[in-house]
């Protein structure tokens, strides 16, 4: 199977590079200044803050980073936004006592950004966020609100293969757009059982 798993990966991986490969050749549209992104065969293996090198700049926003923010160029401005202040994360996670917690410059509900103005943002950063999101679709469909036209979302959510709940049901699309459309507190008591 994982045999399997790695050369169907492969092959989706290929294709998917050549496609942009094409498509970027045809618009002119983007400059790759880290050519090895496209490579099929990567020297190297990019980390985060390479990637993040090569698709961040201007300014944005970094959504719950806590003690752990992206690391960016100096051609990069961020805002952090969280939930709560610096000080009532503490209180929230006791845990992180021991951390350097950002400090947060907006407090809003990451999910909403209802206090960021529309297309005022070059690129939101979203680590480990999407995947406690209520409704992953509208948070989506928010963080493009905020972002300027050709914007950038970086987002990094986990690899299922290695959570602690691998082995749970695949959840389905359907229940994402139910959750969208009917809101998630229909749903929220059976995640929690599950819990």
């Amino acid at each position: 199977k994982n045999v399997h798993d790695k050369h169907v990966l492969a092959a989706f991986v290929k294709q998917r590079a050549s496609a942009l490969k094409a498509l970027l050749r045809k618009t002119g549209a983007l400059t790759i200044r880290r050519p090895w992104l496209l490579e099929e065969k990567p020297q190297d293996k990019p980390t985060r803050e390479s990637i993040a090198e090569q698709f961040l700049a201007g300014r944005g926003l970094e959504i719950g980073a806590l003690h752990n923010p992206l690391a960016v160029t100096e051609r990069v401005s961020v805002k952090y936004v969280d939930r709560f202040t610096k000080e009532k994360l503490y209180e929230h996670y006791p845990e992180l006592r021991p951390h350097n917690l950002v400090d947060v410059d907006i407090v809003d509900d990451g999910e909403t950004l209802s206090t960021i103005p529309e297309n005022t943002q070059d690129f939101i950063i979203a680590n480990h966020f999407l995947e406690h999101c209520g409704d992953p679709i509208g948070t989506l469909k928010n963080l493009i609100r905020v972002l300027n036209s050709g914007g950038v979302i970086y987002a990094a959510v986990p690899d299922r293969r290695h959570t602690f709940d691998k082995n749970r049901k695949r959840t389905p699309l359907d229940h994402l757009i139910e959750d969208h459309e009917n809101g998630p507190t229909g749903s929220r008591r059976k995640h929690f059982e599950e819990w």
